[in-house]
């Protein structure tokens, strides 16, 4: 391995229904989308909540529910018994429904 500063690369994944497409990039920025998607926009878009994925939809954005479930995780190890371990339920169980 070289001495010196290293790049870390980001590897974006577009995907639609049976089909994805990767794109590897130094950046992390709403720059990168822009240059895949051109002037086209989906109706649906659905993101992590990552600020350059918002507002790209014609119709709607819907937070990824696998990004739900881990941050849902976070609060139940942080301690939250209320709240956190029922919603983590309701999100497993919507996953289940689309499956």
């Amino acid at each position: 391995m070289p001495a010196g500063p290293f790049h870390i690369w980001w590897l974006w994944v577009f995907h639609h229904g049976d089909s994805a497409v990767f794109v590897a990039d130094q950046h992390r920025s709403k720059a990168v989308v822009e240059g895949f998607l051109g002037e086209s926009r989906p109706d649906y878009w659905i993101s992590d909540r990552y600020g350059g994925q918002m507002g790209w939809a014609r119709r709607e954005n819907q937070v990824c529910l696998a990004h739900l479930i881990r941050d849902t995780q976070y609060a139940i190890d942080a301690g939250d018994t209320v709240l956190a371990p029922g919603f983590k339920g309701l999100l497993k169980r919507a996953c289940a429904i689309g499956r």
